[in-house]
């Protein structure tokens, strides 16, 4: 198992605690004190079925009041435990698994800048960029 790898599983067994938005920039905090920044698309899914994405933050879609994606992030996971992390090579997609039907995908769209990156509370950096994972 890659040091890479045990630091992804850290995130086993922890909820989300807190998720803020800046501009197109995510923050999502983790009962374990580790921090997922995110630059890049992410989408969320409960027993296979499209929940939101971080594009319709902000949006109406003919409502009166706009999305608020992080608010809705934030309450569809913090009550469920992250049962599996995987990082997806070649891609380097981030897969979060909560409970038995809720999964956070990250998924990469820049193959030059930094999608996202995990702070640990032991103040180890992990950061996705050109499909590969690193310190």
């Amino acid at each position: 198992m890659s040091a890479f790898h045990s630091e992804l599983q850290a995130l086993v067994g922890f909820q989300v605690t807190y998720v803020k938005v800046d501009g197109h920039v995510w923050a999502i905090s983790f009962s374990n004190g580790s921090a997922l920044t995110v630059e890049c698309l992410w989408r969320l899914t409960s027993k296979g079925t499209l929940i939101r994405t971080s594009e319709d933050h902000l949006q109406m879609f003919g409502n009166s009041t706009f999305v608020d994606a992080a608010w809705e992030l934030e309450h569809q996971t913090r009550e469920i435990s992250v049962s599996s992390v995987t990082f997806v090579p070649g891609v380097a997609d981030l897969r979060l698994e909560f409970g038995p039907s809720t999964i956070l995908e990250i998924i990469s769209t820049s193959a030059g800048y930094e999608n996202w990156h995990l702070t640990t509370p032991a103040g180890s950096e992990l950061h996705a960029t050109a499909a590969e994972l690193h310190a």
